[in-house]
């Protein structure tokens, strides 16, 4: 996600970067968040995934 995005135009973004396909339509289902989504990659960097189906 890019600062000033939506979630709506992540999806549509990486859509279309990963598979050159143009979504018509987008129904945002639900997010999941917070501190049970934190990780640590064996390299050090932190991130807090969240998931939307």
């Amino acid at each position: 996600m890019e600062l000033g995005e939506t979630l709506e135009q992540v999806a549509h973004r990486e859509l279309f970067e990963e598979t050159g396909l143009t979504a018509k339509n987008l129904k945002l289902m639900n997010t999941y968040s917070g501190q049970e989504f934190y990780y640590q990659y064996p390299h050090g960097d932190e991130v807090y995934r969240s998931y939307s189906f």
